[in-house]
């Protein structure tokens, strides 16, 4: 896994981002933490569904910050969704990969339209997160 980033933040918490061409209003980001361009593997499971029956989902990063993300999936989430996610900084440590854990809530599902071939995009909080350093994830 690699990541295809510069790592630099993709906007200012609190900056005001400019005219919404469509609405024509004034839009302020909202943010509270600084949002990253990383595009990391996720993993992912409904959350409070039972282990033995749950399959865990797959997508990838566009942005992370800690207080959310946004990634794309082919799978169909739904707003105010928990989910269990994990995705790993790859070598960020010299003794190997940090995994990033936790648990998110799905605020905003941008679906895919049926004649496109892409993904959805799926914007969520963390409610909790934990990191792991290479020795725990080894």
């Amino acid at each position: 896994m690699k990541i295809l980033s510069t790592g630099r933040p993709s906007s200012s918490a609190g900056a005001n981002t400019g005219c919404d061409a469509a609405e024509g209003l004034w839009v302020t980001e909202r943010r509270s933490s600084e949002r990253y361009g990383l595009r990391l593997a996720i993993s992912f499971r409904r959350a409070g569904r039972v282990r033995e029956r749950d399959e865990v989902l797959f997508g990838e990063t566009d942005n992370i910050s800690t207080g959310g993300m946004y990634f794309r999936t082919a799978h169909s989430l739904v707003v105010n969704e928990l989910i269990d996610f994990s995705l790993a900084f790859p070598e960020l440590d010299q003794g190997g990969d940090v995994r990033v854990s936790g648990q998110a809530r799905v605020l905003r599902v941008h679906e895919k339209s049926e004649t496109a071939s892409e993904a959805a995009g799926v914007a969520v909080v963390n409610e909790e997160y934990h990191i792991h350093g290479p020795q725990a994830a080894a």
